[in-house]
């Protein structure tokens, strides 16, 4: 398929740059918000078990290789380098 390529490599620019931001974001926030950090944590977990939730449904385990398990476990080990 012509261009898949390219759009695959859209998509992952744009996901690269949601991390980025998040990457400055959130360290930022508690630091401005000391009194909010417990919250913070709390939505940021909750945002990673939407994230896992979104995955599973869009990938689940039609890929080769690639599992729910697998795809969970990867997010969450983005999501501790962040903090």
């Amino acid at each position: 398929m012509p261009g898949s390529a390219d759009i695959f490599k859209m998509i992952n620019r744009d996901e690269l740059s949601h991390v980025r931001l998040f990457q400055k974001l959130i360290p930022e926030a508690m630091q401005v918000f000391t009194h909010s950090v417990d919250q913070i944590y709390e939505m940021f977990n909750t945002a990673v078990e939407h994230e896992c939730k979104w995955t599973n449904h869009i990938v689940g385990n039609n890929i080769l290789g690639i599992t729910e398990y697998s795809t969970e476990q990867y997010t969450k080990y983005l999501a501790v380098r962040f903090v």
